[in-house]
């Protein structure tokens, strides 16, 4: 009895840390964005267009970059309505290098050079190993090399310009091993190891480079996928939270410097013992939090197996 009430002691004691820790960021004043320039892609809905109204709220410069036109001049009239900041709304696909560069050297004519890149494009995929190639393939577009065109031309300009900040938006499915979504997944994930390999260089030229790892969000694209995926990601993902609050969360962890960055208590206690390579803000926290996380992901893992095999298709999933 006394080793069980020692563990519920350290167990409460994990996540008072965890939640005082999560107050303190949250009441730590965002980056400085007055009169800067921030630039957006994925910017026109979801996630890309809450970072670019909070940024347009701190009095930033902002550029937001989409393929769809129409829903990047409806962004643009959400983010002129705030009646702050400057918002310059430009069609582009980022996959295509001209199209970024003509995107990149328009809007630098008009708001200077950009201070913080945020990479908010991407799409969820679900589907299992079997899944059709075309999905992987689709998944690769859209949630690495989307970013990488983009990031290859800013860091260069940043670079020049004697500094800046760079965001990428991974996915939370890449630290608690989320079933059910293997076209998504890998992608994502290969923003967290550009990001560990990018960021001792660039950070010799003053850039500093964040990873963000949103939950479900409640935005176009998780209703656009929900109808798509396996129960079992519903029981893992949890509820969705809303896009601004994963804005505020993702400003907040670049002002404090943190290179990876997570919103719940769930990915604090998985980016304990599941990332390397970056800066922590509070590393003694992560050495005591490591404990319970691995034993939480044993027990996840195992609840997790057992929930796919009872939910899995057995027809491919497309």
């Amino acid at each position: 009895m006394e080793n069980v009430g020692l563990y519920v002691l350290l167990a409460l004691t994990v996540l008072f840390l965890l939640r005082l820790y999560q107050f303190l960021r949250g009441h730590i004043s965002p980056v400085a964005l007055a009169a800067r320039h921030v630039l957006v892609t994925g910017g026109s809905s979801g996630l890309g267009l809450a970072v670019a109204k909070e940024c347009c709220l701190r009095g930033a410069l902002v550029t937001i970059i989409a393929r769809d036109r129409e829903k990047l001049a409806a962004a643009r009239r959400e983010i002129e309505d705030l009646s702050a900041g400057k918002v310059l709304a430009l069609q582009a696909d980022t996959v295509k290098e001209e199209s970024v560069k003509c995107a990149v050297e328009e809007a630098e004519k008009a708001f200077g050079p950009v201070y913080f890149f945020v990479s908010c494009v991407g799409k969820t995929l679900p589907g299992f190993i079997d899944a059709e190639m075309s999905l992987y393939k689709q998944s690769l577009e859209a949630n690495f090399l989307s970013t990488l065109g983009p990031l290859q031309l800013l860091a260069g300009r940043m670079k020049q310009a004697g500094g800046g900040l760079i965001c990428l938006v991974s996915d939370s499915a890449v630290l608690l091993k989320t079933p059910g979504l293997a076209p998504t997944t890998p992608a994502k994930a290969a923003l967290k190891a550009l990001a560990d390999w990018i960021r001792p260089d660039l950070r010799r030229h003053n850039i500093s480079v964040h990873v963000f790892y949103p939950p479900a969000m409640s935005t176009p694209g998780y209703f656009e996928a929900k109808p798509r995926k396996n129960k079992a990601v519903f029981a893992y993902e949890g509820p969705p939270i809303s896009a601004r609050q994963a804005a505020l969360a993702l400003l907040s962890g670049v002002s404090v410097g943190e290179s990876d960055i997570v919103v719940d208590d769930t990915g604090m206690l998985y980016r304990a013992i599941s990332l390397s390579g970056g800066r922590r803000l509070v590393l003694l926290l992560d050495v005591i939090v490591a404990p319970v996380a691995v034993a939480l992901g044993h027990f996840r893992a195992k609840v997790m197996q057992w929930a796919v095999t009872r939910s899995k298709p057995t027809h491919r999933t497309s």
